[in-house]
């Protein structure tokens, strides 16, 4: 944590780098984006960014390598791939779920789900279950299941909600979603990397694909040194078991 400029409350590492004029890369849409509750009059910064940086929010998508100006969220949802429109297929992220010893329960259409950070049709965790529903983004149980694998066994004893994390966990989640997409003949990478684009996740290359293949070395090897994957982006099916790298 940092000190904030006006002596509030501590800065996490994602508002140090709005003040410094920063995207954070990851699942972070425009709605549910922290914010400081006052922008500071003066940054202390300065030495690294110049004065009048003002604090960004990363776009619902962007399309260019440079950081784009705000813009409203999309007028209807997009349509992304849903557990629902699977069919039959959804044994194949049951059986994926289950490598890693991961819980799953189906909640009827319409209901809340339990767990669930962003709400309404989004996959929750509680402990070590997986929670979802018909109307179910395929990538969020994915990015809850990442969260879930990669976290430390004290973290997954009392998840409810919030998986936590910083932003290197953030961004191996990211990764190993992509790698789990591979594994479920009835998504794939490439659907997968339309559908992250489609709901807002915001990445510096602009596009998912773009950072996975060109800007993404860092959570391949964070997921390398917890032995998440091997060396040939394998997933292991393997959870995170200590709080800090033995494989470094």
């Amino acid at each position: 944590m940092f000190k904030h400029p006006e002596g509030g409350p501590p800065l996490s590492l994602i508002q140090v780098d709005d003040l410094r004029g920063k995207t954070h890369q990851g699942r972070w849409p425009y709605s549910a984006r922290p914010r400081l509750a006052k922008e500071p009059a003066v940054c202390l910064f300065s030495l690294i960014a110049p004065p009048q940086t003002a604090i960004r929010r990363p776009t619902l998508k962007a399309n260019s390598d440079s950081m784009m100006d705000d813009h409203a969220p999309p007028a209807s949802p997009p349509r992304v791939q849903t557990l629902g429109a699977m069919g039959a297929q959804i044994t194949q992220v049951l059986s994926l779920l289950g490598r890693f010893g991961l819980e799953f329960s189906l909640h009827d259409a319409g209901q809340p789900i339990p767990g669930s950070y962003w709400g309404e049709s989004e996959a929750g965790l509680v402990r070590d279950v997986l929670h979802a529903a018909p109307e179910t983004p395929l990538h969020s149980v994915l990015h809850e299941a990442g969260h879930w694998i990669c976290m430390d066994p004290d973290r997954r004893a009392r998840l409810h909600t919030d998986a936590g994390g910083d932003d290197p966990e953030e961004n191996a989640v990211c990764y190993l979603q992509v790698l789990l997409a591979d594994a479920i003949p009835a998504l794939g990478r490439e659907r997968l990397f339309a559908d992250m684009d489609s709901w807002g996740y915001s990445f510096r290359l602009g596009s998912t694909q773009r950072w996975f293949e060109q800007d993404a070395e860092d959570a391949r090897l964070w997921l390398l040194a917890y032995g998440l994957v091997d060396s040939a982006d394998r997933p292991t099916w393997r959870v995170r078991q200590c709080p800090r790298p033995p494989y470094t």
